[in-house]
């Protein structure tokens, strides 16, 4: 109904919503879950939650002009939606941290004693104390000066980077932004659709401009002639339609006139040739 009118959705129902995948329902209500917990983060002139939120969506969509055109990549846009919306809510909670800090425990709890000759809690490049805990240095690690296949990578490798965080984190520290997921997120995130946020409108709605409100068999001829889709043909203004249907035609009759004097040429030679072979005169 937003996307495309009241018009479009009463002569073809649901159809032009598109289809759904089998997650989309699921993804949907956890989406929608995610939203109405962290609605304080929502952006501006967005509605508290529920399913209106949807209509927010593809109201932006039809004031831009573009994506989502479906419900099937709506549900998408919602879900990223919730997803930066938790990540502004929770990026500085202790308690997230708290819990990030017992994963990097168990994940650098050191290995069986069957296996501790093939797997270490810490890369070899990582400078440990005396107790067995990583060196840190300002927001970076002290690293141990290898060769080969044994040296540390760039500072801006992912795998730097994860044992970067673990290391921060065992050591009570906020990890860097660049090393947490979450922070990033919402650092980089952008609610802000003011600018293009129109407001919801009684109806009845009118039909899109840039689409007919009923067939016409132009339409269907241009789409067999130039072999464009239909959809794409009914978005085409009257005017725009013709002229292109009017190019068509005359390029297509010069094509069969041009087919056409070939094959009598051809046909004429055959008929001089026969002549020949007949030994008449030519």
């Amino acid at each position: 109904m937003w996307r495309y009118g009241s018009m479009c959705a009463a002569e073809l129902g649901a159809a032009p919503a598109g289809r759904l995948e089998a997650d989309d329902l699921q993804r949907l209500r956890r989406a929608l879950g995610r939203y109405e917990r962290h609605a304080a983060c929502a952006p501006r002139g967005f509605p508290v939650g529920g399913l209106a939120v949807l209509a927010c969506i593809a109201a932006i969509a039809d004031e831009r002009d573009a994506r989502p055109q479906t419900l099937h990549y709506a549900i998408r846009v919602l879900d990223q939606l919730s997803r930066r919306m938790r990540a502004a809510a929770t990026a500085d909670d202790a308690g997230r941290r708290d819990h990030a800090a017992a994963r990097a425990r168990r994940r650098r709890a050191g290995s069986s004693e069957a296996f501790a000759f093939r797997i270490s809690a810490w890369p070899s490049w990582v400078a440990l104390d005396d107790s067995g805990d990583p060196l840190l240095e300002g927001d970076e690690l002290v690293l141990v000066v290898k060769a080969g296949i044994q040296a540390a990578p760039d500072r801006d490798d992912v795998w730097y980077l994860q044992t970067l965080r673990d290391a921060q984190l065992l050591a009570g520290l906020w990890p860097r932004p660049e090393a947490d997921g979450r922070s990033t997120m919402a650092a980089a995130q952008d609610n802000d659709y003011e600018a293009a946020r129109r407001r919801a409108r009684p109806g009845p709605y009118a039909p899109p401009t840039d689409r007919r409100a009923r067939f016409e068999f132009a339409d269907m001829r241009l789409a067999q002639i130039a072999a464009i889709p239909l959809r794409t043909v009914q978005r085409l203004s009257t005017e725009t339609r013709d002229k292109l249907l009017e190019h068509y035609r005359v390029e297509r009759a010069g094509q069969r006139t041009a087919e056409r004097d070939a094959l009598c040429a051809r046909l004429g030679e055959l008929g001089i040739e026969g002549a020949l072979e007949d030994g008449g005169d030519a």
